[in-house]
């Protein structure tokens, strides 16, 4: 081999670029709508993990797990005023179907979306009552917040929450303290991997790659 020869030095930024594409698309792109309909299953059906994009929980008044507690499909009505926004069923767990400052239901993504947003109904017949969607970041950070105006007895509204790029890993939902506030029809854009998955998956392909090229120029 001629010694003289320059050394062949594989540029890193050219076998990442596509890569770097592909990551960017990823992570901007819009996708379809996902919703987690109770009204889709039985009552008393755990939906834990019905879909593979999310996985429902349910955490005490200090935002932690509570594994016993699953979230379920249950009945949202009352006795004489219709509960449910989007049906005759509504997230519960262990048989309450209510969510608010002692339990909230938890939505935990498989990867980030870039919207969120639940039905919800005022659950009180005595008073009006305030709902929260609050969405975070992978790291914990909270990043927006949507609050339903005072909603009254058995009236629905919209909580949403949309976001210029999909970096939205969980979202908290609840009514205030002891209010009855009834949640139903989760939905979100399907969820991108995380940046440093979708990049430690195509890591190796890209080392390969340069393993190949140093070996032919080596030739």
């Amino acid at each position: 081999m001629d010694r003289s020869a320059p050394s062949f030095r594989p540029r890193a930024d050219i076998y990442l670029a596509p890569f770097a594409l592909v990551l960017l698309a990823a992570t901007t792109a819009r996708a379809a709508v996902i919703t987690v309909e109770p009204d889709d299953y039985p009552a008393g059906t755990a939906l834990t993990s019905v879909s593979p994009y999310v996985t429902l929980m349910t955490l005490d008044s200090n935002d932690e797990p509570v594994p016993l507690f699953v979230v379920t499909s249950d009945t949202g009505d009352s006795a004489t005023r219709d509960l449910s926004p989007t049906g005759s069923l509504v997230f519960s767990h262990v048989g309450i179907p209510f969510f608010n400052t002692i339990r909230k239901l938890q939505a935990d993504f498989n990867g980030r979306t870039s919207s969120v947003s639940i039905a919800f109904a005022g659950g009180s017949p005595f008073d009006p009552e305030t709902a929260r969607l609050e969405v975070y970041d992978e790291a914990g950070t909270l990043l927006d917040v949507d609050v339903s105006s005072p909603t009254g007895w058995g009236v629905f509204e919209t909580l949403s929450v949309a976001r210029p790029r999909a970096d939205i890993a969980r979202a908290v939902i609840y009514s205030g303290q002891n209010e009855f506030g009834r949640f139903d029809a989760l939905a979100f854009e399907t969820p991108v991997p995380e940046p440093s998955g979708l990049l430690a998956a195509l890591l190796p392909s890209t080392a390969l790659l340069a393993r190949r090229r140093r070996a032919r120029a080596q030739a």
